[in-house]
């Protein structure tokens, strides 16, 4: 469904308990064309368009923040990017409702890593530099809820990065224009793999970027990347397809996901914007 907005949501939708306990569940069972693919980012992390993405956002972050201030990671799975960012001098933290995905986290980082949801989390108002959203936003039954949340931990000049997939991505365009074409018999199962019924919304750069100053947030930085193909189990052809939209998207800046970088608004200039 769209909002008249822009806003594009499921309708039905499954909730957010949902999600949590199809995340907490046999995952390999409901999705067996997905990867194991925490194992292929343990053994080659180097190759991973995962991790080389965790890499360049990390590069923006400490140009922006030299002094590297507390950072924490919301929806953190088992840690890898907290991982890295430890290696890299971060105090970081973490929260994950999974409790299994949170024990990883802390084994992997060795940081405090929390289990639940973020509104019983109990965190300190003010009380981080840089908070860090990957691949979790689209998962929230509430994403203004979670905005003004994440507002209120984050210290003066703190930072918001945003990432998930894109919903105007040239990948995203063209499944759904052949998928229309033949009545779901092309194309319905990739689309299926890359945007699953647990996103609860779908988002385009754009349209963050002039919904969120009204939450608070300005952006000051946008990187565009994809999924790894690695991740998920296609026949040659369809790969072969799939990775040349990827490098068209990569040309028109089209890519099926993206990264905001954002900084918090005082209070006298989000007054000034309503």
């Amino acid at each position: 469904m769209r909002c008249a907005c822009g806003y594009v949501f499921m309708n039905p939708y499954l909730s957010e308990q949902g999600s949590q306990a199809f995340f907490s569940g046999d995952v390999a069972a409901e999705f067996p064309w997905l990867v194991d693919y925490e194992k292929v980012m343990d053994q080659t992390p180097e190759n991973s368009k995962t991790f080389k993405a965790y890499g360049k956002a990390l590069d923006l972050l400490e140009k922006k923040k030299p002094q590297k201030g507390r950072l924490l990671d919301i929806g953190c799975g088992s840690g890898h990017f907290l991982g890295l960012a430890r290696q890299r001098g971060w105090p970081v933290e973490g929260l994950d409702f999974d409790a299994k995905s949170a024990f990883a986290a802390a084994q992997r980082c060795g940081g405090m890593i929390r289990e639940g949801r973020l509104q019983d989390a109990g965190f300190q108002t003010g009380s981080f530099d840089v908070i860090t959203l990957w691949d979790y936003f689209e998962h929230v039954e509430d994403p203004a809820a979670i905005l003004t949340q994440v507002r209120r931990l984050l210290a003066p000049a703190g930072i918001l990065v945003i990432a998930c997939p894109n919903h105007k991505s040239l990948l995203f365009g063209a499944a759904l224009f052949l998928s229309k074409m033949t009545r779901g018999k092309f194309f319905c199962h990739p689309l299926r793999l890359l945007y699953p019924i647990t996103h609860l919304s779908y988002f385009d750069p754009d349209f963050l970027s002039r919904q969120l100053p009204a939450h608070g947030f300005v952006e000051f930085a946008r990187r565009y990347d994809e999924t790894d193909l690695r991740r998920i189990r296609l026949n040659p052809v369809l790969k072969l397809f799939v990775a040349v939209l990827f490098a068209a998207g990569r040309f028109f800046r089209l890519t099926n996901r993206f990264n905001l970088f954002l900084e918090k608004q005082n209070d006298s200039d989000l007054q000034e914007a309503a």
